[in-house]
């Protein structure tokens, strides 16, 4: 069941950012994220505390840049938006390699190993939109139509989703090499994600079945 609850907090998340704003949307984001990493069966509780750290980190200095009574970039040569962004994107990172790893060590097809099959697409929808804002912070002219400062996220996320399912509305467009080859890239994986994950899934059920098969007919030989 723990997969389902993921699901529920991605879909949850994807669904309900627009109506918040601010540090509140990087709060519930980091949030819902840590309890992702928690919810899943290859978290370790060493891995865990250094999330939750990082987790906390963030927030932290979110809310210091935005209240203005302490800014990273006084003290490193990095915007504070930026190193927030790398914090999500690192956490990110975890829960997709968390999943991914649960998938490779399945031995039979269930709905547990189905839904955690969409919560990694889901991750990886979410990744691509935080390495875009990466890559806006280095190279502000690298989308056009990309709004700034708080709807930044938001508009990424969606531009990653319509972007990994070859929708393509056309309203963001990337404009420099960067920005179109990780576009290309994504929308490719999400092209070869849903054959390559359903070839998967079919073969590990036919060769779990065979395998049943195979052991029944030795039980049955005298």
């Amino acid at each position: 069941m723990r997969h389902i609850y993921v699901t529920a907090l991605l879909f949850g998340l994807l669904i309900f950012q627009p109506v918040l704003s601010g540090i509140a949307t990087n709060f519930v984001f980091l949030g819902v994220l840590t309890l992702t990493g928690w919810l899943l069966p290859a978290s370790s509780r060493r891995v865990m505390i250094g999330v939750v750290a990082l987790a906390i980190l963030a927030v932290g200095i979110d809310i210091c840049e935005s209240t203005g009574s302490f800014h990273v970039s006084s003290v490193a040569a990095l915007p504070g938006r930026l190193v927030v962004t790398a914090v999500i994107v690192c956490i990110l990172l975890y829960c997709a390699g968390s999943i991914l790893w649960a998938l490779l060590k399945a031995e039979e097809v269930c709905m547990d190993v189905v839904v955690a099959s969409v919560n990694f697409y889901l991750i990886l929808g979410f990744i691509w939109a935080h390495i875009y804002s990466l890559l806006t912070e280095y190279s502000p002219g690298a989308f056009l139509a990309a709004t700034s400062g708080e709807g930044l996220s938001l508009k990424f996320i969606y531009f990653s989703f319509v972007t990994m399912t070859t929708l393509g509305y056309g309203d963001v467009v990337p404009q420099t090499p960067m920005a179109q080859t990780l576009a290309c890239v994504e929308a490719i994986i999400g092209q070869l994600y849903v054959p390559v994950v359903v070839a998967y899934l079919l073969s590990l059920h036919t060769g779990r079945k065979l395998e049943s098969e195979k052991e029944d007919g030795e039980e049955r030989l005298p």
